[in-house]
């Protein structure tokens, strides 16, 4: 048995939905999309979606400091805190 990414967890929760989304980027800006979740095949290392706004293929890094993710009837928050 393999342990279930979290790429593989938010697909099992939102499925094909569109969602709305904001990250922290590697550079520190913040970045608002909306779109929908596809499977990443590459690496467990990031979460993809469709970017709607941009007609691409976006990931966001599974190390970023905040990533929001809100469908209808789902919110999604994971942040990374600095331990002191």
């Amino acid at each position: 048995m393999t342990e279930e990414t979290l790429n593989e967890k938010l697909l099992a929760i939102f499925g094909d939905t569109v969602i709305k989304g904001v990250f922290v980027m590697k550079n520190g800006a913040k970045r608002m999309f909306k779109g929908r979740l596809i499977p990443n095949t590459r690496t467990n290392k990031s979460i993809c979606f469709e970017d709607f706004a941009k007609k691409a293929i976006r990931s966001i890094s599974v190390t970023s400091p905040h990533i929001i993710l809100e469908s209808d009837e789902v919110l999604f928050e994971l942040k990374h805190e600095p331990v002191t």
